[in-house]
């Protein structure tokens, strides 16, 4: 059996739409894309070296290919068509919803398109779920689906279970990484140069987010005043710094990285920042209600910012980050709240996890602040830390101290 391609891009779809619909394609067309599967040699480009899955007890066990691999074509809200593939792998000691251990990825990047204002690279796109292959879709047991008479709109893969973290390693000479958005708890994102191009590592839990009902013309998830069912997801999209609808750091004054923002929405837009107001701003969506009806869909936004970004976005440096993160979540009445934080710094990134506010559509609008360092454009603040070598003690214009220092 096949994978759902529909379940797999729901939320990727909104992605693609809110990268390409400004390129104003006149027609509908077929849109290549490269599709990565499992590397034949460890200098292969552009596709998935290894997938791992690490367990509660700390053990690591990595997939093996099994040799399925499925290939489909799907349509987006521009009737633009993309041939995809998904492959599935075999992960010992895995337990899905469906008891079996097989888990699929389905990877891919679009390639560069030329349009009426130059060249637009799009993003690489990553979703993990339970393979279909050995198990059937999950029926939901939601009143809402037999008050309906729904049928297929209440039939999901099996879920892969939260408390497993999942690694996925790439190689690529097709991106630029400019930031990282999706569906992943604790995500991180690594990368290093490797000869023809790079190897990134992504990883992270799975992430329980709400499922709505089927799409409809001018609606979004948080039209609905209830959830489906809440449901296990694996999905990351990294855009392309060189995008044309690329803008996060302000003309592209300095580099900021690959900052990471994650939520349990089952819509979110792209992150924006604004230079005038200093605001990371993210739209996101879901049902204000859970499957029962009475409880609320509470919200978790994570992000983790690398030092250096936040020094070039907020000119902020790294003493007393802590008290300078804010966040705020914006309603469509007008009203806000201020949404349980807590940031933390490990190594070179700056880490934030808020949570404890409602949906249906809220905006979170993140930010940091230092008034004698903010400025009107975005510039690189020059980070100082003091480190100390045996009796030697030194300042490095760096967010951490070098190798064999520690920090005073």
């Amino acid at each position: 059996m096949r994978p759902n391609p529909k379940f797999a891009n729901r939320i990727i779809w909104l992605v693609i739409f809110f990268l390409f619909s400004s390129n104003s394609y006149s027609f509908a067309q077929t849109i290549e894309v490269t599709n990565f599967v499992s590397c034949r040699d460890l200098n292969e480009m552009n596709c998935v070296v290894s997938l791992v899955a690490t367990f509660p007890d700390g053990s690591n066990i990595v997939g093996k290919p099994t040799g399925r691999i499925n290939t489909w074509e799907s349509t987006d809200f521009n009737q633009n068509s993309r041939a995809y593939k998904a492959e599935e792998w075999a992960i010992p000691g895995l337990v899905t919803s469906a008891g079996t251990n097989k888990v699929v990825s389905q990877v891919w990047i679009q390639n560069p398109q030329e349009t009426s204002q130059g060249i637009s690279y799009g993003a690489l796109d990553m979703t993990l779920f339970a393979s279909l292959w050995d198990a059937p879709q999950e029926q939901l047991k939601s009143p809402l689906c037999q008050n309906s008479g729904l049928t297929k709109p209440c039939l999901f893969p099996a879920q892969l279970p939260s408390d497993v973290k999942f690694t996925v390693v790439l190689n690529s000479n097709l991106l630029s990484p400019g930031f990282t958005s999706g569906s992943v708890a604790e995500a991180s994102f690594t990368e290093k140069a490797i000869p023809g191009g790079f190897q990134y590592t992504i990883s992270g839990n799975p992430i329980k987010i709400p499922v709505n009902l089927p799409d409809q013309k001018g609606t979004n998830p948080g039209d609905f005043p209830q959830a489906l069912d809440d449901r296990n997801y694996w999905h990351l999209y990294t855009v392309d710094r060189r995008s044309l609808n690329f803008n996060w750091e302000g003309n592209k004054n300095c580099s900021i990285g690959n900052p990471i923002i994650s939520s349990n929405a089952a819509q979110a837009g792209i992150p924006n920042y604004d230079p005038n107001t200093h605001e990371v701003t993210l739209q996101v969506s879901s049902p204000h209600l859970s499957a029962d009806g009475i409880t609320p869909e509470v919200g978790d936004f994570q992000a983790r910012i690398p030092l250096s970004g936040i020094s070039c976005l907020w000119g902020v440096s790294n003493n007393s980050l802590d008290s300078k993160a804010q966040i705020s979540i914006t309603y469509q009445d007008g009203t806000s709240s201020i949404a349980s934080l807590v940031t933390g710094i490990k190594g070179e990134v700056f880490q934030i996890n808020a949570s404890g506010f409602h949906y249906s559509s809220p905006t979170i609008r993140l930010k940091f602040t230092d008034v004698e360092q903010l400025k009107s454009t975005t510039k690189f603040a020059k980070l100082k830390v003091t480190c100390v070598k045996g009796k030697l003690t030194k300042v490095f214009s760096t967010a951490s101290c070098p190798a064999g220092y520690k920090k005073k």
